[in-house]
């Protein structure tokens, strides 16, 4: 099981760049990326810390970057935009160590919407430079099946990896938002993270620095105590489907900006 951490780059919130070390000794590999989709994106920032990681890490350290979506105007970038950044990115002088491609628009529906043009960006990085590409969608569970509109849109475009947010940390057992209407308990998280493995998907875990008592969002507010129990619950979960069904191809950690906030979960 490969195990790969989102790192902030650019954006409203960058992980510190000290914590690059740290980064390499916890996990498999990285994920560089720019928050709200892409909006946020620098290139030079990026290759600054690509180079960073290739510097402090061995050639098993996986490092996957960006695609972004969205342009600084939050407007959907064109397919010769994304062509350009990707060329841009195997143009450098560590593209031999990037490992593969993050597409950044989340949402299955918006994905949907624009698979046409996505299942060209996919195609080209497959075809051209033989690179995977890694989705992290969300949908909204409606019925009893979590995934179908994300395995639809895997069809269409062609995303080599995929590992779907459960969304069980955002929301309390009784209380929902847009993704989850009804909330969400630990047996549907049980019943989602094995509809992921089921499909050969990965899967996310997710908390923030709510675990250690900041307003992020945990659907249990500041309350470090429940939004740390809440976190934990993933790994009971993923230990329990492991256990049942054996290793997820690979797992995402995304836990805000700090590997604190992993720690303090994981100790």
């Amino acid at each position: 099981m490969t195990r790969l951490a989102l790192f902030y780059y650019a954006g409203k919130k960058i992980t510190p760049k000290e914590q690059i070390a740290e980064f390499i000794k916890y996990f498999d590999g990285v994920v560089l990326l720019s928050t709200d989709e892409g909006k946020y994106s620098d290139f030079s920032t990026l290759l600054g810390d690509m180079k960073k990681f290739v510097a402090e890490s061995g050639l098993r350290f996986e490092i996957w970057v960006e695609i972004p979506y969205y342009d600084a105007t939050k407007t959907p970038r064109t397919l010769e935009d994304m062509k350009d950044w990707i060329i841009k990115v195997e143009s450098s002088t560590v593209a031999r160590r990037v490992t593969g491609y993050y597409f950044s628009l989340e949402g299955a529906g918006a994905v949907s919407s624009d698979s046409t043009k996505i299942k060209n960006v996919v195609s080209y990085i497959r075809d051209t430079y033989k690179k995977p590409v890694l989705w992290i969608p969300i949908e909204r569970w409606e019925n009893r099946d979590p995934l179908y509109l994300t395995r639809k849109c895997v069809q269409k475009v062609g995303f080599t990896h995929v590992a779907p947010q459960p969304h069980y940390y955002m929301v309390t057992d009784t209380k929902g938002d847009y993704y989850r209407p009804n909330g969400m308990n630990y047996q549907d998280l049980n019943e989602f993270m094995w509809f992921c493995h089921e499909n050969g998907f990965g899967v996310e875990m997710e908390w923030d620095s709510a675990v250690r008592g900041y307003c992020e969002h945990c659907g249990y507010g500041c309350n470090a105590t429940k939004c740390t129990e809440r976190a934990r619950d993933y790994l009971v979960s993923l230990r329990d489907i492991e256990k049942r069904f054996g290793k997820f191809p690979y797992v995402v950690y995304y836990f805000s900006t700090d590997l604190n906030d992993y720690l303090k979960v994981v100790r």
